[in-house]
């Protein structure tokens, strides 16, 4: 089974715990010489409905399923899930507050999904995809890509996750993963040197760090 990571985009989230997402955009070419076009879906959005679950970090297990999808289609540009999240399990209400808490301050969580190629060809470095199967969807957290999540934790001052803390309802287990987010970017805010190579960079040296611990696991 093979993995596509993306830069997503989260369409519409509703309160009773729907994610709509774009988890797909076709004939565009991705970061791995890839490109899927329209109606590469069709098939496994109509025949895998029942299959096809929401993970996280593609952790395939019961404990790691946040939600199911209630409905699947192809756009003339995208492939869209909509996404029920499973509000009675901890782990999909902490994940609905990283949503929200995401589309306030104008961003998007990442998401990749598990595939397997149908109908293709091969082009360059990457294949051109016209038929797929997929196999499961996952909302990717900070340890799997380690360059995204840089730009994300970037972008987020102690007062915006001091924001999170106060205002959405999360568990102790998230409330304790935030505050310790908090105070490492408070250590490190001091020894941050611009001109450092990024491999240097103290924002890199707290995401090792963040992998290491598996506190989003």
């Amino acid at each position: 089974m093979k993995r596509k990571s993306l830069k997503s985009e989260v369409v519409d989230i509703a309160e009773k715990g729907i994610v709509t997402i774009a988890i797909s955009r076709f004939d565009n070419e991705d970061m791995g010489g890839d490109i899927v076009r329209k109606g590469a879906f069709v098939r496994t959005f109509k025949e895998g409905g029942d299959r096809i679950k929401h993970y996280m970090d593609h952790q395939l297990k019961q404990m790691a399923n946040v939600g199911l999808p209630v409905k699947m289609y192809e756009t003339s540009t995208h492939a869209v899930v909509e996404s029920a999240l499973n509000l009675e399990k901890e782990i999909s209400r902490d994940l609905f507050s990283d949503y929200k808490f995401f589309k306030e301050h104008g961003k998007t969580l990442e998401h990749s999904y598990g595939y397997e190629t149908i109908k293709g060809k091969a082009r360059g470095r990457g294949e051109e995809i016209f038929e797929l199967k997929m196999y499961e969807y996952s909302t990717v957290g900070l340890g799997m890509n380690p360059e995204t999540p840089l730009l994300d934790l970037k972008s987020f001052d102690q007062c915006a996750l001091e924001e999170y803390l106060r205002k959405f309802d999360v568990s102790n287990k998230r409330g304790k993963e935030i505050e310790f987010i908090i105070q490492k970017i408070k250590e490190l805010q001091g020894t941050h040197n611009p001109e450092e190579p990024e491999t240097h960079s103290p924002v890199k040296g707290l995401s090792e760090l963040l992998t290491t611990k598996n506190i989003f696991e």
